[in-house]
């Protein structure tokens, strides 16, 4: 019996391959704990539709986020904040105030994505990371003024 596996089986094999078991294994573990579906042609066909539909959805998600980041790179971003002497901030830069100050820009960046490396207590410039996803990272510059 041919089926269709639809994840990984320790000793079987892996997501989408089509592998030779026998009968009663086949219908009474793999079909019937819905790990895997009897193959013919049409489930193959379909099974390798669906797959080139959802790579093809990453990859333009993928390219959405690499012109995210190159956006948010080339952002010349202010933040006011209140300092005293020595210019040293009352309190600290957050993730929050990052994300405000890029939603004026008319970008959007969750707060959980962007990345301070260490608490911003200063005025001036600062390199802050901005993780979007799948491994693209946005490096961006921000500019911390005197309110």
């Amino acid at each position: 019996m041919k089926v269709l596996l639809v994840e990984d089986v320790k000793g079987v094999g892996k997501k989408g391959d089509v592998v030779e078991v026998k009968v009663g294994y086949g219908n009474n573990f793999l079909i019937k704990n819905k790990k895997a579906i009897l193959a013919t042609n049409e489930v193959i066909k379909q099974y390798e539709q669906d797959e080139r539909s959802a790579k093809a959805r990453i990859d333009a998600h993928n390219k959405e986020l690499v012109e995210l980041a190159h956006k948010l790179e080339k952002l010349n971003i202010q933040i006011k904040h209140k300092c005293g002497k020595d210019n040293i901030l009352f309190g600290a830069v957050t993730a929050s105030h990052i994300g405000d100050a890029i939603k004026k820009h008319n970008l959007f960046v969750d707060k959980k994505h962007i990345t301070i490396p260490s608490p911003i207590k200063t005025l001036g410039e600062h390199q802050i990371i901005c993780k979007l996803g799948n491994g693209i990272n946005a490096d961006i510059k921000i500019n911390v003024i005197s309110e």
